[in-house]
């Protein structure tokens, strides 16, 4: 029995120093990684993602868990097993942190990619106009909604990516590692069941403001369905007073702006943001960019949240309405505006790609593609914009550049590219 016990030993603190080393890879790992998904645009790293937007751009997530990676490796020396315990459940806390940002305390984060996923939808829409392309790339997730905490929450989950979970499996690792070792014995029981309630305790605090402000909006939303619209007015301040993020939802200007329609408060830039958006869904499109702007006016701060996308959105939808009658030179001129409205919606480069080439500005359509090939990173939608690149410079009669980039189309896309395969076999 006493030998079992002096072999167990060492194989003991064996697992303890494979846990830990394990672990301190995987949070160096998470600064090289991608964190978060975005559509088109593809991961943000961890070491470009800021602990907050108040402190330098050194001090990101990347560095931090390079940093506690490094003190993790110091814990493998026996007299210092407690630092294990340490950068173990600073990891977890400082992953949660990362995700409730994004879900929660800054939320215009996800919201954003929301809105990538509508323009990669668009653009996937749009591919109806090309000649066959027949690959499929999973696209973020037409389901995706951020109305709501749970929508917010699943939308994260759903965004964030490998960085992440190496971080989070690395701290946990390395907490193992310090239940498994001798120090776990002496006062394991108290720091784990402290880190149990910090995490509680922050969980609950993250939440509460966020549920008060769901609870309003609810309340608002049943007394707009009733008619009751001062009462929804007033729901609607109290949650935008819990969650400010709330001013960065097309719905909530939208249903607030509907109760101030019905209650004739035409003073207000919300009542100006509900008439738009009746009649963008009419196709209506000057008349609701006259609204939006005239909400911008009255209140500059919409310019801020909503009305700068609500504004270039308009100009999109009208460029591909125009675009499907076979107007393409007024889409051109109507998709420039909404470039210049609000420089995020990079849809429009990928149709204006096609568009050039469609009126025969065969350097223009590859100066757009060109610029928006340095943005993406969804591998079918790259391999188009090649596509359409190397069409242009094939009517120009340069077909060496026109064969390099059929190449890279089918570099982007193996598979079915019947495109870029008939074109370099033809051509």
């Amino acid at each position: 029995m006493k030998e079992n016990r002096i072999m167990a030993a060492p194989r003991k603190s064996l697992g303890t120093e494979a846990l830990i080393l394990s672990g301190a890879l995987l949070l160096a790992a998470s600064y090289f990684l991608g964190w978060i998904d975005r559509p088109i645009l593809g991961w943000i790293k961890g070491r470009n993602i800021r602990l907050s937007e108040d402190l330098p751009g050194r001090v990101s997530y990347g560095v931090l868990f390079l940093s506690m990676a490094l003190l993790s490796c110091v814990s493998l020396s026996k007299r210092f097993r407690w630092m294990s315990f340490a950068s173990g459940a600073a990891g977890i806390l400082l992953s949660l942190h990362f995700f409730f940002t994004f879900a929660l305390f800054d939320s215009r984060r996800i919201i954003g990619i929301d809105d990538l996923n509508r323009q990669e939808n668009l653009i996937i829409s749009f591919k109806k106009f090309l000649p066959p392309n027949l690959g499929v790339e999973p696209t973020f997730d037409a389901s995706i909604s951020t109305d709501t905490i749970t929508d917010r929450l699943y939308a994260t989950f759903h965004a964030v990516t490998l960085g992440w979970y190496a971080a989070v499996l690395g701290s946990l690792f390395i907490l193992a590692a310090f239940a498994n070792s001798r120090t776990a014995g002496k006062t394991g029981k108290f720091s784990f069941t402290a880190l149990a309630a910090i995490i509680l305790s922050y969980l609950l605090l993250s939440l509460a403001p966020y549920l008060l402000s769901e609870h309003y909006l609810k309340m608002g939303d049943a007394y707009l369905a009733k008619g009751m619209y001062a009462g929804a007015v007033d729901e609607y301040a109290l949650a935008r007073r819990w969650d400010p993020n709330l001013g960065y939802q097309d719905k909530f200007h939208i249903n607030l702006g509907k109760a101030y329609f019905y209650l004739g408060k035409t003073n207000e830039a919300d009542y100006y943001i509900y008439k738009g958006s009746l009649l963008t869904r009419a196709d209506a499109f000057p008349t609701s960019l006259f609204y939006y702007k005239k909400a911008a006016l009255i209140d500059p701060s919409v310019s801020n949240t909503v009305g700068s996308h609500l504004i270039s959105r308009v100009y999109t939808n009208e460029g591909l309405y125009r675009y499907r009658k076979g107007n393409a030179a007024l889409a051109i001129d109507t998709w420039k505006m909404a470039i210049a409205a609000n420089p995020a919606e990079i849809d429009v480069y990928y149709f204006l790609t096609r568009a050039y080439y469609d009126i025969s500005a065969y350097e223009d359509s590859i100066l757009t593609g060109l610029q928006f090939l340095k943005l993406s990173h969804n591998n079918i939608i790259r391999a188009n914009i090649c596509s359409d690149i190397a069409d242009s410079y094939y009517k120009l009669k340069k077909f060496a550049p026109a064969r390099e980039f059929y190449l890279k189309s089918l570099f982007f896309d193996k598979y079915y590219n019947l495109r870029a395969v008939m074109s370099t076999v033809g051509r």
